[in-house]
């Protein structure tokens, strides 16, 4: 999987005949989730930072991270599906 990733950044041919067989689904299903995870944190922080009494205790300390990251793995795969049918 290192190889694949690897790839990706210096653009092997390889990997792209990887995508034209069909076979790429799966990387391409995990970097929409990283992604998301990550843009998801990123909102969580910058609302922290506006809104510094929101509810980081107990039940919430787990709750509100992964409510931001499920939001930010739906926000990606829709920005994705839009540019899909653009």
């Amino acid at each position: 999987m290192a190889e694949v990733y690897r790839g990706m950044l210096v653009g092997n041919k390889e990997i792209f005949q990887l995508a034209l067989d069909g076979k790429a689904r799966k990387f391409a299903l995990l970097n929409i989730v990283i992604v998301g995870i990550l843009y998801g944190l990123s909102n969580l922080l910058g609302t922290l930072k506006t809104t510094p009494d929101l509810p980081l205790t107990d039940k919430f300390a787990i709750i509100t991270p992964l409510i931001f990251s499920t939001a930010g793995v739906v926000t990606i795969s829709a920005a994705l599906i839009g540019f899909n049918l653009v």
